[in-house]
Parts: C-alpha cells; sequence; structure tokens
C-alpha cells in the first residue's frame, strides 16, 4: 500500500526495497535481459514501466515512461524463447502499444487502435513458428494480429455481447486447428479457432 516493491529472502528477511510511486497493475514478469542466467523483475504502473535487477537498482533505460496515456494492461513478450523481449500495453485511450526493451515503438504498432478495454492483457500465441497477438475486448470484440502488426483478414470479431472471465488457448498442430475459448456475462461458452 506504500507502493514499495520488497525482495525478501526465504527467511523472511527484507534484502531491498524500491519505491515505484504507484500502484503496481501488471504481472511481475522475471525476463533475463542480459542472457546470462540472472534474472531481473519487469512489472508496469499506470504511468511507467520498471526493471529492477535482482540486487534493486533499475536496469539501465528504465523506468519507461507511457506518456499521454495511462497503461490498463501490460504483458512481456518473447517469440521464439531468444530472449529478444517486446513489451505490449493497452492504455486508457483505447490503444495497443508494442516496445523494444529501449522503450521504442515498434513498427506497426505505433499505436493499434481498439475500442474499449481488454478483459485481459494481450496474449502472444505460437503455432508451429507462427506468431499472433490476441487482444478481447470487454465489449466482445476480438482482435487477432501477427507480429508486425497487420490484423488477421477476418478479425475483428464482434460477438455482440460483453465478456468476462478467463481465456483458454488450445494450442494445436497449426493455426487453423487452434482454438480460444472464453465466457460471455450471459454464461455463454464461446469457441473460436486462429483462422
Amino acid at each position: 500500500e506504500k507502493n514499495k516493491v520488497i525482495l525478501l529472502s526465504k527467511s523472511g528477511k527484507v534484502l531491498w526495497e524500491y519505491d515505484v510511486k504507484g500502484q503496481i497493475i501488471s504481472e511481475v514478469f522475471q525476463p533475463d535481459i542480459y542472457k546470462n542466467n540472472k534474472k531481473q523483475y519487469l512489472f508496469a504502473t499506470e504511468d511507467k514501466i520498471f526493471c529492477l535487477d535482482r540486487r534493486g537498482r533499475m536496469v539501465k533505460g528504465f523506468p519507461i515512461a507511457i506518456n499521454a496515456s495511462k497503461i490498463q494492461t501490460f504483458t512481456l513478450i518473447d517469440y521464439d524463447g531468444s530472449k529478444k523481449y517486446r513489451l505490449l500495453c493497452s492504455t486508457n485511450k483505447n490503444e495497443l502499444r508494442m516496445y523494444n526493451m529501449e522503450g521504442k515503438n515498434l513498427k506497426g504498432w505505433n499505436p493499434q487502435k481498439i475500442q474499449g478495454k481488454l478483459i485481459e492483457p494481450a496474449k502472444h500465441i505460437r503455432v508451429k513458428g507462427k506468431d499472433v497477438i490476441l487482444a478481447i475486448q470487454e465489449n466482445g470484440k476480438i482482435h487477432l494480429w501477427n507480429r508486425s502488426g497487420r490484423e488477421n483478414s477476418k478479425f475483428p470479431i464482434d460477438v455482440k455481447t460483453p465478456l468476462q472471465g478467463d481465456i483458454f488457448i488450445s494450442k494445436e498442430k497449426n493455426i487453423k486447428n487452434s482454438t480460444i475459448t472464453f465466457l460471455t456475462q450471459k454464461g455463454e461458452i464461446l469457441k473460436f479457432n486462429l483462422k
């Protein structure tokens, strides 16, 4: 409640504290930015993306300020396990923005416009070397983009009813057979493939 990040040892000893001056609104991710098997702590507040090293020091280039918008959701993407990370945010201005680890907007994601709040952070899905970014809005619109920010020609899909809850992703042998299942606020279960 004091907006401090605290690392505790297994015995409960405080190892370090860092004041982020804002509430954490995302999961705390543990990337290996330097590719040396030493992980960092990556997370977002409404206006900044933070990355602390294992000793509680800010990683060079962070925090990344998100100007003129407030972050609503944040996720970390590593497309192929190469540790070439991407930062994906949805904002209060109905945008999806993707950055590299230096905080530069990526081509095709500057920004992607959506028409409402997401029910959960956008997701990266990889099936047989093909990558897609899935974003599902509370209002029933479902988006699917490729890595470079081009939306699939069959999307967005509008199911015309508010959505809620968790999303279940079933990865199969290809994109056509891979499915997304979710729940509407009316209690209907909807399922569609990634085509």
